[in-house]
């Protein structure tokens, strides 16, 4: 742990020296060994065994960026190269057979690992912590990869198993976040304990028929892992094998689970499809594919989209797919479909699309646009909760390309449901008169800001049913205008019987008008009205306010002073049900 030393100077005693001997001595340039020593010599500023067969230490703290290995060497020692942070590639000859332990540990600026022909044996955790390491060639001749030969390789993108290899240890790939696929060669008969977790760019897997162990986590947080192929040969699975997955199908050879796995092997419940060779339908109902990079749940006749993988940027969602020569509309999007999609930047919604599950664009935080084809349609959506619409994320919304800031709800549409406009990018809205009811937060937003409502008839809009305060596109701040008017002195026309819940929320009226037809006025009808100076009752007969919403057992109420009516519908009693008998 000499950080500073440069030089060292081993003498003509010196006959051992440990393995570790030099670790953490980043500065080390150059060590130099007495020509007597008996057992190791220098080469270049490097420490070999005395008949340079073995590269005992490489001296970390040099600049070169790479290093060819001299044809002499048959074996390089444990640590060798340990946390050195000059070296970009190694080559190591074919006169190498044996790679001890931890040898190119911690080498963080390592991009690629040259192995020629010849080398047996793979130290364990040799190439631990090579965080930029992206390619490695492994010789044939290789027969097992060893416990945590490649853990924590961030940036291993690819590496080919040869065909020699019978054994993969614990650990051996844990962590290579970028690894994107693998191919286990026909003759691996072991995979060891958390041999492949947290390849979080792993997609699928296809274990071969020779493969009879399968040990503890051995697949755990593969977060984009799709599919495994497990043969009838597999006789054990150890705990959690498969934990973490969540957008996993398993395909089973066997028809159910063997007596040598483990209870809790599948302790996530992914669905599995037992026999796979005869069946594609898992055990929760459900047939799992894939089209275009998209994983789909088929079920009843239509398709759903699942569990996306974690490396999802964009999304794509047709109106159907095709499966065996059959087309299934997608109608769906199952809960937490995106929510470990944290990169997601752009989602295009099919108009098929009837439900999303709850938080099924949770934690999209990078999540900007939001394309879809048709107004009617996106308000025949149940949406489960806030995050099971996308633009609860901030988001633009596009109608056929062109970004929406000034929403018109087409004609004809009579509802508009729970969570269907969460955007804060949108500056207007325009409800038709056919549109009857407005569920609970249906213009919810995640910050207060002025947005203009457009409305062509104020009696229709008393007949609305507003779920919410926020179901209401006037509440926080917004501003109303009848047929392109600004409203400051409302009017109630005559007939309308009833001013429903929640009905008017707009800062900027400052008188009401209420005529002899209105009998009841719902609670906080103006209770965001905050610039009302008057409310004129045309029948100031006897008037209640109550706290029932049958509007009984009310309390006698003076309407006879317009600005104590102002203060009274939108402060002291705003959240009250009034009523006249």
């Amino acid at each position: 742990g000499c950080t500073s030393l440069t030089r060292v100077v081993i003498g003509e005693s010196v006959a051992s020296i440990s393995y570790s001997a030099f670790d953490g001595c980043i500065s080390l340039t150059c060590i130099e060994v007495d020509e007597d020593n008996r057992n190791y010599k220098d080469i270049d500023g490097n420490l070999y065994s005395k008949d340079g067969k073995k590269l005992v230490q490489y001296a970390i703290g040099k600049t070169d960026t790479s290093f060819t290995i001299p044809d002499s060497v048959t074996s390089i020692g444990s640590s060798a190269f340990r946390s050195c942070t000059s070296l970009t590639s190694i080559e190591i000859p074919g006169s190498v057979t044996t790679i001890e332990a931890y040898t190119f540990y911690l080498c963080r600026n390592l991009t690629s690992a040259v192995i020629h022909d010849g080398v047996t044996s793979l130290g364990i955790y040799m190439f631990m912590d090579c965080e930029n390491l992206k390619y490695v060639s492994i010789p044939d001749g290789v027969t097992t990869i060893r416990e945590g030969a490649f853990s924590e390789c961030d940036s291993l993108e690819h590496i080919v198993i040869p065909d020699s290899v019978t054994k993969i240890e614990g650990g051996a790939f844990y962590g290579c976040d970028s690894l994107a696929n693998i191919i286990i060669p026909d003759k691996v008969t072991y995979i060891g304990e958390s041999a492949f977790r947290g390849c979080k760019s792993l997609t699928s897997v296809v274990i071969p028929d020779s493969v009879t162990f399968i040990g503890i986590a051995a697949f755990d947080e593969c977060d984009s892992l799709t599919s495994v192929v497990i043969p009838d040969s597999v006789t054990f699975i150890g705990f959690s094998a498969f934990s973490f997955c969540g957008c996993l199908t398993i395909y089973c050879e066997m028809p159910s689970k063997p007596n040598g796995w483990h209870s809790d092997w599948n302790d996530d419940n992914c669905p599995v499809v037992w026999n796979c060779n005869n069946n594609d339908i898992a055990d929760d109902g459900y047939i799992y594919t894939v089209v275009n990079g998209m994983r789909y749940g088929i079920k009843d006749g239509a398709a759903t989209v699942v569990t996306q993988p974690e490396v999802t940027t964009t999304a794509d969602i047709p109106e159907s797919i095709v499966y065996n020569s059959i087309h299934y509309n997608v109608t769906s999007i199952a809960s937490n479909a995106f929510a470990l999609c944290y990169n997601i930047s752009k989602v295009v919604i099919g108009n098929n699309i009837i439900n999303i599950g709850s938080n099924a664009f949770g934690l999209c935080d990078n999540l900007t646009s939001v394309y879809i084809k048709d107004i009617a349609k996106w308000c025949q959506i149940s949406f489960e909760n806030y995050y099971a619409n996308p633009m609860a994320n901030y988001c633009e919304l596009y109608l056929n390309g062109e970004l929406i800031t000034d929403l018109v709800i087409p004609d004809g549409v009579t509802n508009i449901p729970s969570y269907a406009f969460s955007s804060n990018h949108i500056k207007s809205i325009t409800i038709p008169p056919s549109v009857t009811s407005i569920d609970s937060y249906a213009f919810s937003t995640q910050s207060s800001f002025t947005r203009a409502v457009y409305i062509s008839d104020v009696a229709k809009w008393c007949q609305i049913s507003f779920g919410d305060k926020s179901a209401n596109p006037m509440f926080d701040y917004s501003t109303l205008y009848l047929n392109g008017e600004l409203i400051t002195n409302l009017v109630i026309p005559d007939g309308v019987e009833k001013v429903p819940d929640y009905a008017f929320n707009c800062w900027h009226i400052i008188s009401v008008t209420i005529p002899d037809s209105v009998t009841h006025i719902g609670k906080s009808a103006f209770e965001y009205c905050t610039s009302l100076v008057s409310v004129e009752f045309k029948d100031t007969s006897t008037w209640y306010y109550t706290s029932s919403y049958n509007y009984t057992g009310g309390i006698e109420i003076d309407v006879t002073d317009a600005a104590a009516n102002a203060y009274n519908l939108r402060s002291a009693y705003y959240n009250k049900y009034w009523y006249k008998e």
